[in-house]
């Protein structure tokens, strides 16, 4: 019903609008007066009936006390005179009829047909004699020719609502004409200029009020767009060669960004190339003062003092960790260039991790760390690199046992997921592997990391903390290897922390299976 109004025409609203306001207002006011004058006519027949009633009771006083039956209802008789009255009744002190009048010579009670409007008024007053009360007199009167009166009068209400209709139609169609007008004026403006587009178009603006607002504002908008009319016209002549023009621009903007980019990408192979040269260099005579120095503090060259056992133990182990830092320098080389590939076989997770945890387990012990293996009972064998693998486990409980305090705990945990890190039910675990992946997890109780250093740990040479007086070794390196390594197995690495001491877990994810080899250029292409 709404939609159906808002689909019709702002005249036939307008019109309908005013025509209903009328009615409801005549009909409210006609409704009103109906009920005023049934009130009015009901106290009336009321009043009036009493009277009559007050009358009897005097002239029939007399009769009761001389118990002159006779005489009241000859006093009675002259009721017939009103037509209204159809019944009267005259009882002594004992409530014992003492003389009656019926109309039409009814003997039995009223009739069983009451009158729609006003119903049988019936007045009971006492018969009073200097003080004495001798009875009662009870009157009834039959409303019917009231009621007519009233039937007349809502006739003649309810064509007094006709003619106010037929009156405030014809008004509404007239007054409408000041709303309308303006309105189809502006929607034949604008129809018109849809079809010819002719925005020299201006509606006359001799009214003061909304509607001459509107027509003022239109005609703005309709100078606004013929001014850009012919802005546009006159930029339209030089657009080809302002097209023109920037098309050579660009064109000879991509093929500066071509020269630059394979300038990089020849920079940059250039500089892994030379990396992986200069630390296969460095770590050949490395490999012999670290040798060399092993075979002199173990006492095969003689022995030696405790000052000179301390020193040639801080050689050998600055030479380890340099060599660490050529060999990561050397793998990330590798992987840069495209020279990395993965050895694909099938590897039984739950004895590689147990044999991971076994590896870490001496510096867990040193340090009093609980180290706790959460493996899911889903995970059995993936394909994967196992030398690579083992790298990325490891250097993910090695960062764990490193920036964790002593007492404190370890998880190393996997499980398989769907592509969107939910856990696979055994039903599709069933059905197909191809959409599933192994999720291994770190977690430790140890430093944390704030928000704004989980986006740059994963460079090479970045830390946690990288200041100058930071309290942890390492060469920055692991993290970088690790995601390389992930990626490489067409996988991802994150990690997860609510901040500083509060610990953190790190995460990657890897295929469960992987059709064919896979090299480090493979892997960056992707």
């Amino acid at each position: 019903m709404n939609q159906f109004f808002l689909n019709l025409t702002v005249k036939t609203k307008l019109i309908t609008i005013m025509v209903f306001t009328a009615v409801v207002a005549i009909a409210l006011v006609m409704v009103s007066y109906l009920l005023v004058e049934f009130s009015s006519y009901q106290k009336a027949m009321l009043d009036e009936l009493r009277i009559q009633a007050h009358i009897v009771a005097k002239n029939v006083a007399a009769a009761l006390i001389f118990d002159d039956q006779k005489t009241a209802e000859e006093i009675l008789g002259f009721l017939s005179a009103d037509q209204d009255i159809i019944e009267a009744i005259i009882l002594n002190n004992e409530k014992q009829p003492f003389a009656s009048y019926h109309q039409k010579k009814k003997s039995t009670g009223l009739p069983d047909d009451e009158p729609g409007w006003l119903s049988y008024a019936r007045v009971t007053v006492p018969v009073i004699l200097e003080h004495d009360t001798h009875g009662s007199v009870s009157l009834v009167r039959n409303p019917k020719r009231i009621n007519r009166q009233l039937q007349k009068l809502l006739i003649v209400s309810f064509f007094i609502i006709i003619v106010a209709m037929v009156v405030s139609l014809l008004l509404a169609r007239w007054l409408q004409l000041f709303f309308t007008r303006p309105i189809s004026e502006l929607t034949s403006a604008m129809e018109g200029i849809s079809e010819t587009d002719d925005f020299q178009f201006r509606l006359t603006e001799k009214r003061q009020d909304e509607f001459g607002a509107l027509n003022i504002g239109f005609n703005q908008m309709l100078s606004q767009l013929h001014k850009r009319d012919i802005e546009l016209a006159a930029h339209r002549d030089h657009l080809e060669d302002e097209v023109r023009q920037r098309t050579n621009e660009l064109k000879n903007a991509m093929v500066n960004l071509t020269i630059a980019k394979e300038a990089a990408e020849a920079s940059d192979q250039a500089k892994s190339e030379f990396l992986a040269n200069m630390s296969h260099e460095l770590r050949t005579p490395l490999n012999h003062i670290i040798g060399f120095t092993d075979l002199i503090i173990s006492g095969a060259c003689g022995s030696l003092s405790d000052t000179q056992t301390e020193y040639l133990g801080d050689v050998s182990k600055s030479g380890n960790h340099l060599l660490s830092l050529i060999n990561g320098i050397l793998d990330l080389a590798k992987v840069e260039v495209g020279k990395m590939k993965l050895d694909l076989r099938d590897i039984h997770l739950s004895s590689f991790l147990k044999q991971n945890i076994y590896i870490i387990r001496e510096k867990t012990i040193s340090h009093d760390l609980q180290l706790t293996l959460d493996i899911d009972d889903s995970v059995d064998i993936i394909q994967a690199d196992e030398q690579k693998l083992t790298q990325i486990v490891y250097n993910l409980l090695s960062n764990a046992t490193k920036f964790t305090p002593d007492g404190g705990k370890i998880i190393l945990m996997a499980q398989r997921t769907d592509n969107a890190g939910q856990l696979v039910s055994n039903e599709e675990m069933n059905n197909s592997v191809t959409d599933q992946w192994l999720k291994i997890g770190v977690s430790d109780s140890g430093i944390g990391i704030k928000n704004e250093d989980v986006s740059r740990i994963f460079n090479s040479f970045e830390q946690v903390d990288n200041s100058a007086s930071r309290s942890y070794e390492g060469t920055g390196l692991g993290l970088a290897l690790c995601q390389s390594l992930v990626e490489l197995h067409g996988g991802r690495i994150w990690v997860e922390s609510d901040g500083p001491e509060q610990g953190s877990t790190f995460f990657f994810t890897l295929p469960y299976s992987c059709n064919q080899p896979i090299t480090s250029s493979d892997a960056s292409d992707n």
